[in-house]
């Protein structure tokens, strides 16, 4: 009977839906092994807004369960309330989940400021490649119970993300340590450039393999780490969770480094050396460069890809 109205839904969504189905309440195996026609899968309980011992545990759940789910199906991390006091919590979980993401506020009770670092301004999600999944040092810890921070990684094509969050319920601040080892699905580079987007603090990772992160409860970071390609490592946009899920290519093509953008904002790039010009849409724009830590950004406008030149 299961297998029939399985497969009866899944026709029926692909005939009326374009097959546009969330498989939710179907962690059972009638869900993993009937599932031929649609991928994304509801992989913990509800988002709990009046249970603060939940939000932890809700991502941790989710993370746990990409492991295997996200092998075959795609884990859908819930919906969540963007103005709630863990509404950025949440938002940058959904931001390295890799899935699609969901807001359940009360009409006119969202928190744009937030929803606005998971989105262009075109509305669509920068959503990384993978499922989002455990980083090895926690592989074997409960971050709700143990005392360490939840760490979460993901890729966008050459780069990669990383989430931490306090997941407990203790008041104690907790300290992790991030590296390259946090991200083992990254490709192989020379060297490796890291952002941490709350601390706003850019290293290379060569010269600092290891960068204690503190968070206090119900607290998160997320950093961005981006291969250096002949002195040149792309950041993204730095006003998104996902900085370098803006990235659409990258390329040397003579003395000037191109890069392809979804959208505008706020640039963000290392560069071993200051450039003589950035132009982006042929028009010239203004930057800064900090000559100590080699990081560059410049605002670009909004409103659709752009193509920025960096030339020497």
């Amino acid at each position: 009977m299961t297998k029939a109205s399985k497969a009866a839904l899944e026709a029926s969504v692909g005939k009326h839906f374009d097959g546009r189905l969330i498989n939710c309440m179907s962690c059972g195996s009638e869900g993993a092994y009937l599932s031929h026609d649609s991928v994304v899968m509801r992989t913990s309980d509800d988002f709990f807004p009046q249970r603060p011992d939940s939000h932890g545990l809700h991502l941790f759940t989710n993370a746990v369960a990409g492991l295997w789910w996200g092998e075959f199906m795609l884990p859908d991390w819930d919906m969540f309330h963007s103005s709630h006091s863990h509404g950025a919590f949440h938002a940058v979980a959904r931001a390295v989940s890799g899935g699609p993401v969901y807001v359940s506020d009360g009409i006119g009770m969202h928190d744009a400021a937030v929803l606005r670092k998971l989105v262009l301004s075109d509305g669509s999600v920068l959503r990384a490649d993978f499922p989002g999944r455990l980083s090895p040092d926690v592989l074997m810890a409960d971050p709700t119970q143990d005392g360490v921070l939840l760490k979460v990684f993901n890729r966008n094509q050459v780069s990669g993300v990383l989430a931490l969050f306090h997941a407990g319920l203790g008041t104690e601040r907790l300290v992790s340590h991030v590296s390259l080892a946090d991200v083992p699905v990254l490709p192989t580079a020379p060297a490796y450039v890291a952002w941490a987007h709350q601390l706003d603090r850019l290293w290379l990772c060569d010269e600092e393999p290891l960068v204690p992160v503190e968070l206090g409860p119900a607290q998160w970071e997320i950093v961005s780490f981006a291969p250096i390609e002949q002195g040149v490592a792309v950041l993204g946009l730095a006003d998104k969770y996902n900085s370098t899920g803006a990235v659409v290519s990258r390329r040397w093509i003579g003395a000037s480094y191109e890069v392809l953008l979804r959208d505008g904002g706020e640039f963000l790039a290392w560069v071993w050396q200051k450039p003589v010009e950035i132009s982006c849409e042929d028009m010239q724009v203004r930057y800064d460069f900090d000559e100590q830590t080699g990081r560059l950004q410049c605002h670009l406008p909004c409103g659709g890809p752009r193509k920025v030149l960096l030339s020497w």
